[in-house]
């Protein structure tokens, strides 16, 4: 059927029919390749003819791609209920990421009998999708849950019986909201409630540089140790604990925010804290 030119190792020869006699589906083709060389060898003749084992190959639909869609987060109604929301855990909270799927109609005459979706998953757009996990062909939808970020991206991809896969579908890719708010009271007397200055709501940070000032404007407190601050109404200006605790009152703060996300987006936040003991 062709004539194609081959190495000593090998060759490689891709068969999609002609415009008149296509490649018909659910059909098996057999095909044998015959080699023609010679050896550098005076006795040997030259053109010598050599035919392979026969190997025969059904035609089979590929699978339709699927087409996915992911469950975003509305950052900007968050952040109109920030004082509304739960408090987060001190460990972070913990997130789900819900994703749906339907199959395409790409490519064309392509099968819908899926034996099972192979799901992929990148943590942002910057890494490479791997291989999360695999789910029945009769499911459509997967919850991707205990995630400490809700960023991430994915795509999905269909496999027939006979391990046929289709092309992935689109990759769907998400981001965290960035959510900060402090408390405006704190009580650090011992008791073990409410004892260090701490955001209230927050989502994943990287870094957060803290810097305290009482009411004359001088600064009495500055630590970049802690992304969650955790201040326990100490006056030191440095990032020590032993500095002795300050008076009742009311101080100003300025909270330079770096949150986890591929961007690495940075906020500052200001405002004022009582100190009740």
């Amino acid at each position: 059927i062709a004539t194609v030119t081959g190495t000593a190792t090998g060759g490689s020869y891709r068969d999609e029919g002609t415009a008149t006699q296509r490649l018909q589906k659910g059909a098996t083709y057999c095909y044998y390749v015959e080699t023609t060389g010679t050896y550098n060898a005076d006795k040997l003749p030259s053109n010598l003819i050599n035919k392979s084992q026969q190997q025969c190959i059904a035609v089979r639909n590929i699978p339709c791609a699927p087409v996915l869609t992911l469950t975003r987060p509305n950052c900007d109604s968050l952040a109109s209920r920030l004082f509304e929301l739960p408090a987060t855990p001190v460990s972070g909270a913990v997130y789900t990421n819900q994703l749906r799927w339907t199959l395409g109609t790409t490519p064309a005459d392509c099968s819908r009998a899926i034996q099972f979706y192979n799901i992929y998953y990148a943590p942002n757009s910057q890494d490479s999708l791997r291989f999360l996990v695999r789910v029945p062909g009769s499911q459509t939808s997967y919850a991707h849950r205990d995630l400490r970020q809700e960023a991430g991206c994915y795509a999905v991809q269909a496999v027939d019986s006979s391990g046929t896969v289709s092309a992935r579908s689109n990759v769907e890719c998400k981001d965290d909201c960035q959510l900060f708010l402090l408390p405006n009271i704190f009580t650090p007397n011992g008791d073990g409630k409410n004892d260090t200055f701490r955001p209230k709501v927050f989502t994943p940070l990287r870094r957060t540089h803290f810097t305290v000032f009482n009411r004359w404007g001088v600064k009495i407190y500055e630590s970049s140790a802690d992304p969650l601050i955790n201040w326990p109404g100490g006056g030191s200006r440095t990032e020590g604990s032993g500095a002795p605790s300050v008076v009742e009152g009311m101080y100003y703060y300025q909270a330079e925010v770096e949150f986890a996300d591929v961007n690495n987006s940075k906020r500052t936040y200001k405002g004022w804290v009582q100190i009740t003991r």
